[in-house]
Formats: C-alpha cells, structure tokens, sequence
C-alpha cells in the first residue's frame, strides 16, 4: 500500500510542479487546469465502485474480528459440515 500512496504524491507533486513551470513560462494554464478538472471529474466517476470496493475491503482487514467469530460459531454449531446422504 505505501508504494502506492507514494506513487500517487509523487504524480501529484510532478504535475503541480509542470502547471508552475508552464505559468512562470507564460504559458496560460487556465484551459490545462479547466481540462484537468473535467478529466478528474470523469476518473472518479468511473473508479467510483472501485474506491468503494477498496474502502470496504480496508474494514474488513482492520476490523475482521466479527466474522471470523461468526465462521468460528458456525463450525462449532456444526453448520459448516456437510451431510452425508445414501443414495
């Protein structure tokens, strides 16, 4: 996970960086940042389920103690096994 959060800062910072330079230049970035904008808007509402399904499974690593007692209760009450049946 830290690759990735550092892969992500280090995108960020580059690009913040390229809009400065490019503005300093003279170069006008209002349409850059407006397209930027745009393409950022249409990203996150196609990673939506994606973060969702991230977030999720985050809760589930951080707090697992509640299914794996309730796995535990169902072998004990002996759900989990299956029965056997002549034919």
């Amino acid at each position: 996970m830290l690759p990735l959060v550092r892969n992500v800062v280090f995108v960020f910072l580059l690009t913040i960086a390229a809009i400065v330079t490019a503005a300093n230049l003279g170069l006008n970035v209002t349409p850059l940042l407006a397209g930027a904008g745009v393409i950022g808007l249409a990203v996150g509402f196609g990673a939506q389920s994606l973060v969702a399904d991230l977030i999720t499974g985050l809760f589930i690593i951080i707090e697992d103690t509640p299914f794996q007692s309730a796995i535990r209760s169902r072998w004990k009450a002996g759900i989990g096994h299956r029965a056997s049946s002549k034919v």
